[in-house]
């Protein structure tokens, strides 16, 4: 769970829920099932599964989760970002 925790905190999920999220009156977002069900987890290897586990600085964690989700979804992601 502390991985999922890490993944779901990350900016590239809060980019990916600011860019699908409905917005409503006041600029907050709706975090719904609706717009939360989409978001896909990165498949990780063993190594980075362990890098993750170990890494505590949020700039790092947020750099390796955009180069991962990059790398697994290409333009899809890069658009995002």
């Amino acid at each position: 769970l502390h991985l999922l925790k890490k993944i779901l905190n990350s900016d590239i999920i809060k980019l990916y829920i600011e860019n699908t999220a409905k917005s409503y009156q006041g600029g907050w977002k709706s975090y719904s099932k609706t717009f939360l069900v989409n978001i896909g987890l990165p498949k990780l290897n063993k190594n980075q599964i362990e890098y993750l586990k170990k890494e505590t600085d949020s700039k790092l964690i947020n750099n390796f989760l955009k180069n991962v989700y990059c790398e697994q979804n290409g333009n899809k992601i890069g658009r995002l970002l």
